[in-house]
């Protein structure tokens, strides 16, 4: 009987050798992964591997099919809801999707390697198969994407609309009608036929005041919002700007029994700014310092020159500001607890955008039981020391 010698068995295809350790390589992929892409560490087994396990398989059908180096459309279509998967997890970025395809190339490369030679035909096919899927993932990926943000672009546009047409509303539809309630209560207060009479006539015309404050107030900063607020520069006399502020808020002032005056006659300044719009800073401070100082207190306003900026300063008596309220204070829509309810809560913010659309800025200084003082800034004009 004659022995046989030891048969040499036919060395198995590329695309048998990936099939065979497709488990180890899908294993290896996902170690990798988690570790060189931050948001695969969040995902679960099943959602990480994904289409992968699919596309392992399709790149066997080209590699045994005759070595062909055309990518199949079912190879496209799986590397497509890739990366629309992909796509859906908000935490994952273009870059992670294309890194989670070369860590595969890498891995698949390595796996053959260990096992046997790989010959060029068939790593061209691999790195052909990869570059297609990375082209086809990324392309999902960025369509999904821009999908999201056209829907969410068309969400906003209707809700700016939305603002429009509410605004269109206070702006028209409410200030109308409340400028003839101003109107016939200024009447009755003027006529004072009867005393009752001019009293309700005066509770209805502050209250009426008080409307048309929070209209302006939510007319303005919707404005400043949507970068609609256009600024009439000229160069102003900074002691014109403190004496009609004096003009206008001493009454208001008075009402309630607090001292509001200049300190010192205001150095003379060349300013340029809105004039109205600066007013209506200082308008808005002062205001907020009547509100907050008690009967018999002071308001005080000064000016100086500070290097190529006019520095502007309302300081009061009143019961200051905690420490841990300063830093809300010029937020849109804040106000301390025992004030809610009484103003837009928008006075504030709006004479901070107002005075840094001028180039300037604003400032508090305060302890709570020892007043405040309010600073801001505006630029000077070349003549500033006229």
């Amino acid at each position: 009987m004659t022995s046989k010698g030891p048969v040499d068995l036919p060395e198995k295809e590329t695309s048998e050798r990936i099939s065979d350790t497709k488990d180890l390589i899908l294993s290896e992929w996902e170690k990798a992964a988690v570790k060189e892409v931050a948001p695969a560490k969040w995902q679960g087994h099943f959602a990480l591997l994904d289409h992968l396990p699919h596309f392992l398989d399709q790149m066997c059908q080209e590699l045994s099919q005759s070595h062909s180096q055309n990518i199949k459309t079912l190879t496209a279509k799986i590397a497509q809801e890739h990366g629309k998967q992909r796509a859906k997890l908000t935490e994952y970025s273009l870059g992670g999707v294309l890194k989670e395809y070369q860590i595969l190339r890498d891995v698949i490369v390595r796996s053959l390697l260990e096992g046997g030679p790989l010959n060029e035909a068939d790593r061209e096919i691999i790195n052909h198969t990869i570059d297609k899927g990375i082209e086809e993932a990324a392309e999902a990926f960025a369509k999904v994407k821009m999908d999201d943000e056209k829907r969410i672009n068309e969400k906003m546009e209707a809700a700016l609309r939305v603002r429009e047409d509410v605004l269109g509303v206070v702006s028209h539809d409410l200030k109308n009608p409340l400028s003839a309630i101003l109107l016939n209560s200024k009447m009755i207060i003027n006529s004072q036929k009867l005393d009752t009479n001019v009293q309700k006539g005066e509770r209805i015309y502050r209250s009426a005041k008080r409307m048309e404050v929070l209209i302006e107030d939510i007319l303005d900063f919707a404005k400043m919002q949507s970068g609609k607020m256009t600024l009439e520069i000229q160069v102003e006399d900074s002691s014109s700007l403190v004496d009609d502020t004096i003009e206008m808020l001493k009454p208001l002032a008075a009402a309630k029994g607090i001292s509001l005056q200049v300190k010192n006659p205001p150095q003379k300044i060349l300013v340029r700014c809105d004039h109205k719009r600066i007013v209506q800073v200082f308008s808005n401070l002062i205001g907020n310092s009547i509100k907050f100082t008690d009967e018999s207190g002071n308001i005080t306003l000064s000016s100086k020159l500070a290097g190529s900026f006019a520095e502007f300063c309302i300081s009061d008596s009143g019961r200051g500001i905690s420490n841990e309220d300063l830093p809300n204070i010029f937020n849109r829509y804040w106000q301390s607890p025992e004030t809610a309810r009484q103003g837009s809560g928008l006075g504030l913010s709006i004479a901070k955008a107002i005075v840094e659309s001028h180039g300037g800025s604003i400032w508090v200084k305060s302890k709570l039981g020892h007043g405040s003082e309010f600073y801001f800034t505006l630029p000077t004009s070349p003549q500033a020391h006229a």
